[in-house]
């Protein structure tokens, strides 16, 4: 299901460019679309996901934000999602965690 309407408010440009030979993910806002897509962020965090009947045992809960309804016409596209997967608290194969005291 695709939603009729943007879930931030504000404008917000969010792309990746290369910097000194390595890749940057670029966040900017106005106040409205920073405090919008925070909001945003915390709503994705406090999601029970054993709550929600839709997402299978294993999967992970994620939304896309899309250029040009979402996000700037300039923007690249952005999925936000949960790390760990329902009920088994498990992550992905590719995640390796930072490691501590740098």
């Amino acid at each position: 299901m695709h939603a009729t309407k943007s879930q931030l408010d504000g404008h917000l440009d969010i792309y990746i460019a290369n910097v000194a030979a390595r890749n940057e993910i670029f966040i900017n806002g106005d106040p409205e679309g920073l405090r919008s897509l925070s909001n945003f962020l915390l709503k994705m965090a406090n999601i029970i996901e054993e709550d929600d009947q839709e997402l299978l045992i294993g999967d992970r809960e994620h939304i896309a934000l899309h250029p040009n309804f979402d996000l700037s016409k300039s923007s690249d596209e952005l999925t936000i999602g949960r790390l760990e997967a329902k009920l088994t608290g498990n992550f992905y194969e590719r995640y390796i965690p930072r490691e501590r005291g740098f």
